[in-house]
C-alpha cells in the first residue's frame, strides 16, 4: 500500500528549498563585489554562511513578493540586509563573548573591521541600485535608525544587565523588531510598493521580531548546550521567569544553573523551566504576537497577503517543536493547554 503523502513535511521540504536557493544568489552576488575582493575574510564569512529559519533577508523577499514583486527585484535590498545583519552578528558575539564566535579565529580586531565593512558594504549596494533615488533615501534612514536602536539596546544589555522582564521587553524592541522592519519595507519598496504601502507593511517587523526573540529564548535553553543565554539570563525570557516566579523549585533552579555545563544539571533546569509555566508563558506571547499580526495582515490591500501569513506560521511552528525533539514527558498536555489558549485568544 502506498504511504500517504505528508503534506506538511513537503511544504517545510520546498520552504527550506527555496530559502536556500535565495541565499546562495545573495551569496553570489556578494561574492562578486569588488569590496569583498579587497578583505578576503569577508569572503570567508560568505562561503560559509548557511540558511536558518528566520534569516532577515528572507523578510526582504516576502516583503516584494507581497506587493507582486520578484526576487530578482528584491535582490539588492536582500544583499544589504544580509550585510547588516552579519555585521551585528560579529559584534553580538564579540559583546557576549560568544565561545562560537568567529572573533576567536580571526581576532578582535579583524572581526570589528569585518562588521564595519559589512555595513558600509550595505549601504554601497543600495546607492547602487536601480531604485528610485526617492526610495534609496527612504531605505537609507530606516537602516541607520535599526543599526542605531540596535545598537543602543546592545548597550542597555551591557550596561544595565538588570534581572526584569520589563527591561527585557524595552530592550528586544530595540534590539529584533527594525531588522526585520526594515527588512520589509525595503522589500516592498523593491517590488514597488509606495511609501506608505511599505511602512504599513513594516509594522509585521515588530511583530516578526519579538516572535524570533522568543523562538530564539526557547531554542537556546532547550537546544543548545553552550548558549551563552545561561550566564546572562536577563537576555532570555524564559530564564526570566524561572528565575523571578514564585515556584517549588526556584532554589534548586538557582543551584543548577551555578554548574549548568554538567549535563544531569542542564536537564534538570530545562525540566524545571517547563514544569514552572516558563514554557507556557512563551508560548503564550508568541500566540498573542501571531494573532495580532493576523488581523494586521488582514487590513492590507496588497495583491499576495499569503507570503505575510506564511511568515507568522513559520515562527509559531518551531516554538511548538521544541519540547517534541526534546523528548520530555508532559509535552501533549502542554500543547493542548496552548492550542486552546490560541482558540480563546
Amino acid at each position: 500500500m502506498k504511504k500517504p503523502l505528508n503534506c506538511q513535511a513537503l511544504a517545510k521540504g520546498l520552504d527550506f528549498y527555496t530559502s536556500t536557493m535565495q541565499l546562495e544568489i545573495i551569496k553570489e552576488h556578494l561574492l562578486s563585489n569588488t569590496v569583498v575582493a579587497d578583505f578576503p575574510e569577508m569572503k570567508d564569512v560568505i562561503n560559509r554562511s548557511v540558511d536558518r529559519d528566520g534569516a532577515s533577508w528572507d523578510y526582504v523577499i516576502a516583503g516584494c513578493e507581497a506587493v507582486g514583486g520578484s526576487i530578482q527585484q528584491s535582490m539588492d535590498c536582500a544583499c544589504t540586509n544580509y550585510c547588516m545583519l552579519q555585521s551585528i552578528h560579529l559584534i553580538d558575539d564579540l559583546l557576549d563573548n560568544d565561545p562560537r564566535g568567529l572573533y576567536h579565529k580571526l581576532g578582535t580586531g579583524i572581526t570589528a573591521n569585518m562588521a564595519l565593512a559589512f555595513q558600509a558594504l550595505g549601504n554601497i549596494i543600495i546607492m547602487n541600485s536601480p531604485l528610485p533615488i526617492e526610495n534609496k533615501i527612504a531605505i537609507q534612514h530606516r537602516l541607520s535608525q535599526m543599526m542605531l536602536d540596535t545598537s543602543i539596546a546592545q548597550h542597555n544589555e551591557l550596561k544595565y544587565p538588570l534581572l526584569d522582564e520589563a527591561k527585557y521587553w524595552n530592550n528586544i524592541q530595540k534590539k529584533s523588531p527594525p531588522l526585520f522592519c526594515s527588512a520589509l519595507f525595503s522589500g516592498a519598496l523593491s517590488g514597488g510598493a509606495d511609501i506608505s504601502t511599505a511602512k504599513n507593511i513594516a509594522e509585521l517587523g515588530n511583530i516578526y521580531g519579538q516572535m524570533i526573540q522568543i523562538g530564539d529564548d526557547l531554542n537556546d535553553v532547550f537546544n543548545d548546550d553552550d548558549s551563552p543565554d545561561w550566564s546572562s539570563p536577563e537576555k532570555n525570557l524564559a530564564l526570566i521567569y524561572t528565575l523571578l516566579a514564585d515556584h517549588e523549585d526556584k532554589i534548586e533552579f538557582l543551584e543548577l544553573m551555578i554548574n549548568i555545563n554538567n549535563v544531569e544539571n542542564l536537564l534538570r533546569a530545562k525540566a524545571i523551566i517547563v514544569k514552572c509555566g516558563a514554557y507556557s508563558y512563551c508560548i503564550y506571547h508568541l500566540l498573542a504576537f501571531n494573532k495580532q499580526g493576523r488581523e494586521l495582515i488582514s487590513n492590507l490591500n496588497i495583491p499576495s497577503p499569503e507570503r505575510l501569513w506564511h511568515l507568522l506560521d513559520l515562527l509559531i511552528n518551531p516554538a511548538l517543536d521544541i519540547l517534541r525533539l526534546s523528548g520530555m514527558e508532559q509535552t501533549d498536555i502542554i500543547f493542548e493547554n496552548e492550542f486552546k489558549l490560541f482558540e480563546s485568544l
